[in-house]
């Protein structure tokens, strides 16, 4: 079986896709995420990203 890989960030395909989807976000879009409204999910995915980034140094 060969696995798949999924676009990254760093591929112009995978970084369209992600605009694309935040882009059809609003505030009164269905919990998809468990609990989370869109704000808690969004504030989640961010403090997520900044850690590899090296935010806040």
């Amino acid at each position: 079986m060969t696995p798949t890989t999924e676009p990254t960030l760093h591929q112009p395909q995978g970084y369209q896709e992600l605009l694309t989807r935040l882009s059809r976000l609003s505030p009164t879009s269905p919990r998809q995420w468990g609990e989370m409204d869109v704000a808690q999910m969004l504030a989640h995915v961010t403090a997520n990203l900044e850690v590899p980034a090296w935010k806040g140094r």
